[in-house]
């Protein structure tokens, strides 16, 4: 009887902790599971000292994006297009107006942050490491 009890009380206890802490961030059952939501509005930071605002206009339904260098503005898209977007994996492809497009592959952790690497559609030497300052929501 006692072991039972004691298995009783452990059991509980681990509920309690994974509830508790699912309220912080999503458990690793719930993450895998979870369709992850992109912000509205995002910024993307790259190693190369660019960084990039991605907008989503609910009139229209469609991403926007404006690149900066070292906080100068650079350029706008002509296209922003999610082409891959799985339980823990992002893709998508940024067409820019000087003829250039950047193809962003990242994946989501646990706790909804995006990190990955760019490379230029057209020059594949040209990469770059990212992170996504604005966290995915679980929903």
């Amino acid at each position: 009887m006692r072991k039972i009890a004691t298995l009783l009380a452990a059991a509980t206890a681990t509920v309690m902790l994974v509830a508790g802490s699912s309220a912080v961030s999503p458990s690793s059952a719930q993450a895998a599971a979870c369709k992850w939501k992109m912000p509205s509005s995002a910024r993307i930071v790259q190693a190369n000292n660019h960084t990039v605002h991605l907008t989503y206009s609910r009139t229209s339904r469609t991403w926007s994006a404006k690149a900066y260098n070292k906080g100068n503005y650079a350029t706008t898209s002509t296209e922003v297009a999610f082409t891959s977007f799985t339980p823990r994996l992002v893709k998508f492809i940024i067409t820019w107006v000087n003829d250039t497009a950047g193809v962003y592959t990242a994946t989501i952790d646990r706790d909804g942050f995006v990190t990955g690497t760019t490379r230029d559609r057209f020059n594949p030497s040209s990469k770059a490491s990212f992170h996504m300052a604005t966290r995915a929501r679980c929903g």
